[in-house]
């Protein structure tokens, strides 16, 4: 193959790359961008001359994308916090397109395809399957299945359209919420819930949470462990302080907690650690929501309610902003691994600080 190939117009809006491989095998692809084509026409040219030239490893025998996906069930998935949501796309939407198709042959026009078929749905739920889909031929390459992805454009969410998260936006329904879980049998219920609505902590860290974490004295709790030890990321590992809102629930359940081996702060009926699968994180939940008085929504509706146990933390952060909190204290207070991630909540509820109204003085 000639160093001075070029990409050629395809259509009005293409640009088509040809090229041999190591073996002397024609192949094409099809691209968006004259950038782009060129790009991978260059990776292209340079891996075929590290081949021949010993430099490089000839590519493995072909992997179907149903063996990535085995690959990453047994070694990747149980690792993951996010796993059932991985596991629902890999079942009801990339396993039955590119299942049976080895994935040197998951091409882009392949991808625009997929992408083209669901244009019904919301561009964050395609950004979301197609997330998974580019992390996974990314951890293709790195063993050795795939000489190099595909390059994946997710569409593009428009500011106006992009929907956040349900949270409860009235002090009204904060009450509601606190006191219809307090008011279940189960009085862990109703502490765990207060718990999470007044700290921001996360599922797994509210189920790991141990006596030993909580600092009644400098008002602090250590969040550094979750279902199954530490928490995922070093900037997840934190202190969160106990707010008047909670200091007072929180010292009244030291005293009536049960005791258990591993010193749970919100220990099962069994006295064991709470898992992502339980009905506490889940049923019990919707019951509370629907004693609370909260809408459940139409059916056919993927969800059983819009509040959910996530929806918790994203009350607090937002709580947190009206109440005049800064961003920088809040990142540290939710353990986020960037910036950009608690900007977010920068402008929550049209949010200005308490001071911006006194500015300019009433006539």
């Amino acid at each position: 193959m000639s160093k001075s190939a070029r990409p050629t117009k395809h259509g009005e809006n293409k640009w088509r790359i040809r090229w041999l491989d190591y073996a002397g095998e024609r192949h094409s692809a099809i691209f968006d961008t004259h950038g782009e084509a060129e790009k991978e026409l260059r990776h292209k040219q340079v891996e075929r001359q590290d081949i021949i030239a010993g430099a490089k490893p000839k590519p493995s025998k072909p992997h179907t994308f149903k063996e990535l996906t085995a690959y990453w069930r047994e070694h990747k998935l149980p690792h993951l916090r996010v796993r059932k949501g991985y596991e629902a796309i890999l079942k009801s939407q990339l396993l039955p397109i590119f299942g049976r198709l080895l994935i040197t042959d998951i091409t882009v026009q392949r991808i625009d395809a997929f992408v083209s078929a669901r244009s019904h749905l919301k561009p964050r739920t395609i950004r979301n399957f197609l997330a998974v889909l580019r992390v996974m031929l990314r951890g293709a390459v790195i063993l050795g299945w795939l000489p190099h992805a595909p390059i994946i454009q997710a569409p593009r969410i428009d500011p106006d359209e992009d929907e956040r998260q349900p949270w409860l936006k009235t002090k009204d329904e904060l009450r509601r919420l606190v006191e219809a879980a307090r008011a279940t049998p189960a009085p862990v219920v109703g502490i765990a819930y207060t718990t999470a609505l007044y700290t921001g902590m996360r599922a797994g860290e509210v189920a790991g949470l141990r006596w030993s974490d909580v600092d009644f004295e400098q008002r602090t709790i250590h969040v550094h462990r979750s279902y199954s030890g530490k928490t995922k990321t070093l900037s997840s590992r934190r202190f969160v302080p106990i707010t008047n809102a909670l200091l007072g629930p929180l010292t009244d359940w030291r005293e009536q907690c049960p005791k258990t081996e591993e010193d749970l702060v919100f220990p099962s009926k069994a006295g064991t650690m709470f898992q992502p699968t339980s009905r506490f994180f889940h049923e019990q939940l919707h019951e509370v929501l629907d004693r609370a008085g909260f809408t459940r929504p139409p059916k056919g509706s993927p969800y059983v309610h819009y509040i959910h146990f996530h929806s918790l933390r994203h009350t607090f952060a937002c709580w947190w902003r009206l109440n005049g909190g800064s961003l920088d204290d809040l990142r540290q207070v939710l353990g986020h691994t960037s910036a950009a991630m608690t900007k977010h909540y920068a402008n929550v509820g049209g949010y200005h600080r308490p001071d911006h109204f006194a500015l300019f003085a009433a006539e």
